[in-house]
């Protein structure tokens, strides 16, 4: 490296494999040394710092040495927010609340919906600190506004459609078309499975914000829960409701969960339960899980069929949705982007999954 004989790279990628260098040779501090100054020169270089941080701590694993000095290189965590409606938009002290939080746990992105009131503040609290707002929401933009935004008022409609345009990223629960009790779970699961994606990727922790009222009790969502039981980091902020609101979560809910599998032997079967539908892909050499909502009656789209037919010859794949959601309900999952493959749907992402295993 020091005669400069070799292959162009960006300055990141040269001193960080100047101090895997050094790592190898068993000079640890000097190697320490040198990758906090390649990090501290790209702060922002998230990708290159986890690729560096996980093979730094397979090689400090093998020589045994400790390797705990690595979290503090480690990317900014990612959030998950989520929390109550119900906030008056001049309601300075849930802002500012919010606000305290958002620099306690310093993300550097966030995954949620923007539902009037705690939703937007934590958008626009993570604008401010320009960090990537990514959307997911449990209907399309116009039924969702119209539902979970609009009531609110002329104020909280104005701040949607500001974050709204800011936001890094905007998904829809796949099939949803109307916000209710299942798809705002829905949202909430893929939402919370993305967080953890992202957080795996970045080689960093997953956080979820929280806000709630003083003496609610906590949120009846499986997807919390499911956060909670696994040990997930959780902060939470209390606010008393500032505002009336219309709970959505306790209407009759028109859709229900489906997660899809196809695999070659047994065509198409569908699964209400997340669980189930994991259990019997780990049984199988090849097959596509597909996550989606479905009305009462009707039968779910073919995206995973479809996306079987242009699938690698072996393995467990699945859809963005089901790959997200798949994380949240197993702690043990890795997975890969495999590619795009047509589908019924349009071209889509396909994700090879791992469990009890990383992806190499």
């Amino acid at each position: 490296m020091d005669s400069g004989a070799h292959e162009p790279d960006s300055p990141y990628w040269l001193a960080a494999t100047r101090a895997e260098a050094e790592l190898i040779l068993g000079d640890v501090d000097r190697a320490r040394g040198l990758l906090e100054e390649a990090v501290s020169d790209q702060p922002r270089a998230w990708e290159d710092h986890a690729i560096t941080l996980r093979q730094f701590a397979l090689l400090l694993s093998e020589t045994g040495e400790d390797s705990d000095w690595l979290d503090t290189l480690r990317p900014p965590p990612v959030l998950y927010f989520g929390g109550i409606m119900g906030l008056a938009p001049g309601d300075s002290g849930a802002e500012a609340e919010i606000a305290e939080a958002l620099a306690r746990i310093a993300p550097g992105c966030g995954y949620g919906a923007l539902a009037a009131g705690t939703d937007i503040l934590c958008a626009e609290g993570l604008s401010r600190r320009q960090a990537d707002v990514n959307l997911v929401l449990p209907a399309d933009r116009e039924e969702f506004f119209r539902r979970s935004v609009e009531p609110a008022g002329q104020d909280w409609s104005d701040r949607f459609a500001r974050e709204y345009e800011r936001a890094a990223s905007v998904r829809v629960v796949p099939e949803a078309d109307a916000v209710d009790s299942c798809s705002i779970e829905m949202a909430a699961s893929l939402a919370m499975g993305l967080a953890l994606s992202r957080a795996d990727q970045l080689q960093t922790r997953a956080v979820a914000l929280w806000v709630r009222e003083p003496a609610a009790e906590a949120s009846s969502m499986q997807a919390w829960s499911l956060w909670r039981e696994k040990g997930h980091e959780v902060v939470e902020v209390f606010c008393e409701r500032t505002a009336e609101r219309r709970d959505l979560r306790r209407e009759r809910a028109v859709q229900t969960v489906c997660v899809s599998l196809a695999s070659g032997e047994e065509g198409l079967r569908g699964f209400a339960d997340v669980p189930a539908a994991l259990s019997e892909a780990r049984k199988l050499d090849r097959c596509v899980l597909d996550f989606a909502a479905v009305r009462e009656g009707n039968e779910p789209a073919d995206v995973a069929e479809s996306a079987l037919r242009s699938a690698p010859p072996n393995g467990i794949f699945a859809t963005e949705a089901a790959m997200a959601v798949a994380r949240l309900h197993a702690p043990d999952l890795s997975s890969e982007l495999a590619g795009a493959v047509r589908t019924v749907a349009g071209e889509v992402d396909l994700y090879r999954l791992w469990f009890g295993q990383a992806a190499v």
